[in-house]
């Protein structure tokens, strides 16, 4: 694909979608700089180095010299319904600016394909889950384990009670961060504007379709049992809480005991989702180590998914069985809403006693943290079981989570300007 470059660089390009932070200023790119990052099934990304740098309020925390640049084509965009390029500049383009989430520079419409340009940030949470030195015996695992959590629970607050919107697609994959070590989450394809609010379709042109909730997509492990189910008619916070959920934990399971398999079928998502695995390189790109056109995928640990899956052909069933062995089977009693899944009726799982012991078994590396310091996770551990729940009328919100986690926002903020998370990452990517 040809990327037109040059109209990137223009005051109000003719291609220009939308202006976000740029407002339509050119971003200066340095045509033969630009190179691939990764590819999905529906879109292509690249970085590209910038002859004038962004400044650091527009950079928002990320490289001040160098950019991401998300394409897909118009026929793309349509093909994986709900996920659409057009939702994800929607959200962004009309959001007030939060520290922790992706920040839209500017968005191009050309005849053939969306071009959206974001500040480039070097690591991804899901590279930092798998890399073997990020364990509890680590001097500053604990450190940034909370700061992490904290910054995550905020960005959801924020799309939830400030922008009115939900994601649908949490997942460490969908989450970075910049080299202070400032959380962003990214990836707004699939958001909704959530029920009870004054959002209509002519505020946000892209909703699901005429039959109700779309419920045919995300990313398998993180997937919730009302979207396995078939239902048109969820809450859609209710799966940021699931995946949410399913997220923190992963910062607490162990690794598996074999390395990824290169030439294995990717079990982190279904034929909907976008694979971002590898999006961000680790370590970091250098202007000296720029990505070939196909980089040779490396063997690398493989941190456990809170709910494992086989390593060959993932479905929705294999994901349903390792939910109700951990969470236990639910029933009509336990779990009133599945009345009203379209599906739930027609199959017959093994019955599992409800544990709850459930985070300690799983999350092994909450037993792995010395007695002094074991406290401090308590919030953690009541948080993951309450946001990981079958019935989402049970799930904790963000509020539940904020006030549980007790953490200090203010200090929060000083341990990012002072460097402390940066030299924290430093350890695991030097």
């Amino acid at each position: 694909m040809t990327l037109q470059v040059e109209h990137y660089n223009l005051e109000h390009s003719p291609t220009l979608h939308t202006g976000g932070t740029l407002q339509g200023s050119g971003v200066h790119v340095i045509g033969s700089s630009v190179a691939p990052l990764a590819s999905g099934p529906a879109s292509r990304h690249f970085v590209a180095s910038l002859s004038q740098p962004l400044t650091a309020h527009i950079a928002q925390d990320g490289a001040q010299d160098r950019i991401v640049i998300k394409v897909v084509t118009h026929l793309e965009a349509h093909q994986r319904r709900p996920h659409h390029i057009g939702r994800e500049i929607s959200a962004l383009a009309s959001s007030p600016p939060h520290a922790n989430v992706l920040t839209l520079l500017n968005a191009y419409a050309s005849s053939t394909h969306y071009s959206i340009l974001t500040p480039f940030y070097p690591y991804s949470l899901r590279a930092l889950l798998d890399n073997s030195s990020f364990v509890p015996s680590s001097p500053s695992f604990l450190f940034l384990v909370l700061a992490l959590s904290h910054q995550l629970v905020q960005a959801l607050d924020h799309l939830h009670h400030t922008l009115n919107l939900a994601h649908r697609d949490l997942n460490p994959s969908n989450i970075v961060i910049a080299s202070n070590g400032r959380l962003k989450l990214i990836d707004f394809g699939c958001c909704l504007p959530t029920p009870g609010t004054s959002s209509s379709a002519s505020d946000f042109p892209f909703v699901d379709g005429p039959k109700g909730l779309e419920h045919d997509f995300g990313t398998l492990p993180y997937r919730a049992p009302e979207l396995i189910f078939g239902s048109n008619a969820y809450d859609p916070k209710g799966l940021d809480h699931w995946m949410l959920g399913c997220t923190l934990a992963e910062f607490w399971t162990p690794f598996e005991n074999s390395t990824r398999d290169p030439d294995s079928d990717d079990s982190d998502s279904n034929s909907n989702s976008d694979p971002q695995d590898g999006y961000w390189s680790e370590p970091p790109l250098t202007h000296s180590s720029r990505p070939t056109q196909n980089p040779a995928p490396p063997q690398r640990p493989n941190r456990q998914r809170l709910f494992t899956l086989p390593s060959r052909n993932p479905t929705d069933f294999s994901l349903l069985a390792s939910i109700f062995s951990t969470l236990g089977t639910p029933t009509l009693q336990t779990w009133p809403e599945a009345r009203a899944l379209p599906n739930f009726g027609y199959f017959i799982f093994q019955s599992h006693p409800v544990d709850s012991e459930w985070v300690r078994k799983r999350c092994t590396f909450f037993d792995e943290v010395g007695e002094e310091r074991r406290d401090r996770l308590k919030g953690l551990e009541k948080m993951i079981a309450g946001l990981v729940r079958i019935s989402e009328g049970e799930r904790w919100g963000v509020e539940s989570c904020l006030k549980e986690g007790g953490w200090d926002t203010v200090e929060m903020e000083r341990m990012i300007v002072r460097g402390e998370l940066g030299k924290c990452l430093e350890e695991y990517w030097p």
